[in-house]
């Protein structure tokens, strides 16, 4: 368990340039994009359904979005049929933006990868596919189901 802790304390650090972005803004970017695919007919997404779909916490999800704004990356706005929800939709720069900090993010992935060598890299995704469908088959035992998006 402190090995996964100590994993997925050091994916949200900031990279070590500190140009990039982190991996969780990557994520949470990366999700609004495939919404509004999914979705062709609008261009923004309440916080509250990018949360659940995400499986963030409120205040996890603030910090990043706080930070993709100040970034230049998002733009937040109050809908206009309820004062209670927040919008969210990209900046003019903000897919370029998102498209420029993936390819610096993969190619850092890609480094970090080439550390371990081929077989290594083949059996630790083998492992975390594993681990992933496990995980969600004891979620799903548990009635904890998340839509798979």
């Amino acid at each position: 368990m402190e090995t996964l802790h100590g994993f997925v304390k050091a994916s949200r650090m900031p990279p070590p340039q500190g140009k990039e972005a982190r991996m969780t803004d990557m994520l949470v970017v990366g999700h609004m994009m495939d919404y509004f695919e999914r979705h062709p007919e609008t261009n923004t997404v309440a916080t509250g359904e990018l949360g659940k779909e995400l499986g963030f916490t409120k205040p996890m999800l603030t910090h990043i979005l706080d930070r993709l704004e100040q970034n230049g990356v998002i733009l937040r706005t109050q809908s206009q049929t309820d004062r209670r929800v927040t919008l969210l939709s990209f900046s003019e720069s903000g897919v370029s933006q998102f498209r420029k900090d993936r390819e610096q993010a993969l190619a850092r992935i890609r480094r970090i990868l080439e550390r371990f060598g081929y077989e290594d890299v083949r059996v630790l995704l083998t492992l975390l596919r594993r681990l992933t469908r496990i995980y969600e088959e004891e979620s799903h035992a548990a009635g904890q189901v998340r839509p798979n998006v």
